[in-house]
């Protein structure tokens, strides 16, 4: 008989384990229905005006947001219901809205077409002065932050600019070319001084001229750090309203043909990799998309140098960067008195 009554309490707490899993999966499934309705009839209005973050905003959140000033946006409509993971979903203007908890952010970032194949660095890193509401001419900042033998440029040339007109700079690294890993893991190492015993032993040309550069970004106060690359580590970046300057890979990014010669002539057997930069301006939580802004008019994507792209797209081309010694995030903001810490 007791043997019996055991078995019995023991079918009956399976039953009730059975229920209760049914029932809170009956509550995902209908908050997640109530999330998208939400979304719905929450879209922007047309030619509705939106305000950039007040300082008291800033203050909330941790992070200076530059001049709080009104400016007008035409607004977009959210992006379709289709998740097409090979495809980017256009949008013919940029504007700051957040829609649900934080699901759908989009900054206010407008770049310019840059002026030729080898000035997209500092195109992009022009367009973040203008989020700040530093406003130059961008053959100025192309003058400042010259070129290599070759054409382009490093990230860590746009963050020294940055750093000499009073911005804090901070790159997440992905290079192993340039950083070995154990010198972010164990304590005590000097980073500027292993990168020149490095440059001692190793005589490449663009790791000399990348070493030359992160010797003065150190030394100009910049921060670096080696981070997992993940879509959570981008969202983080963005909810704190800072627009993200990314080195990658547009082989990739695009799903081009590599290039050959002095004149960048695709060719898919001689051709090799090209490197890019671009800007990360917003993030699509439910449909894991990332918001590009392409200073490169003549992309695949849309004319209007801004569209939507796979998350997963993204973090592949910016880990392929290394390829070509791009391989990297470059965040820049305000100095903002105390200390604020990135993700």
């Amino acid at each position: 008989m007791p043997k019996q009554r055991q078995r019995e309490t023991f079918v009956c707490a399976m039953r009730q384990l059975v229920h209760r899993r049914i029932a809170r999966r009956r509550r995902k499934r209908a908050c997640s229905g109530c999330r998208q309705l939400a979304s719905k009839m929450l879209r922007v209005p047309v030619n509705m005006t939106m305000a950039r973050p007040t300082d008291e905003d800033s203050a909330a959140s941790g992070m200076l947001t530059g001049n709080p000033n009104n400016f007008h946006w035409p607004s977009i409509d959210q992006p379709g219901e289709q998740d097409d993971m090979m495809h980017a979903d256009t949008k013919h203007d940029v504007q700051s809205r957040v829609l649900g908890a934080q699901d759908l952010l989009q900054l206010p970032v407008r770049i310019l077409p840059q002026p030729d194949e080898t000035t997209c660095g500092p195109t992009c890193l022009h367009a973040v002065y203008r989020y700040w509401g530093d406003d130059e001419a961008l053959p100025e900042v192309i003058k400042r932050t010259g070129r290599l033998e070759h054409g382009g440029t490093f990230a860590v040339f746009l963050a020294c600019d940055a750093l000499r007109k009073g911005y804090q700079a901070t790159i997440y690294t992905y290079n192993l070319n340039v950083f070995d890993p154990v010198w972010f893991t164990e304590p005590g190492i000097d980073i500027a001084e292993r990168l020149q015993r490095q440059r001692e032993h190793k005589v490449d040309y663009r790791l000399q001229h990348a070493t030359n550069g992160y010797l003065e970004f150190l030394k100009l106060g910049g921060r670096l750090r080696l981070v997992d690359l993940s879509r959570y580590l981008i969202r983080g970046i963005l909810r704190r309203r800072m627009p993200i300057i990314t080195g990658l890979s547009s082989t990739f990014l695009y799903r081009a043909a590599r290039e050959y010669g002095p004149d960048d002539t695709p060719d898919d057997v001689r051709g090799l990799p090209s490197g890019h930069f671009v800007i990360i301006g917003g993030y699509d939580r439910e449909r894991r998309k990332v918001f590009v802004v392409d200073p490169y008019q003549q992309n695949p994507y849309d004319s209007a140098q801004a569209y939507w792209l796979s998350v997963d797209r993204v973090v592949n081309a910016i880990l392929l960067g290394i390829v070509t010694h791009d391989a990297n995030l470059l965040i820049i903001h305000p100095r903002c008195g105390p200390r604020q810490e990135e993700p």
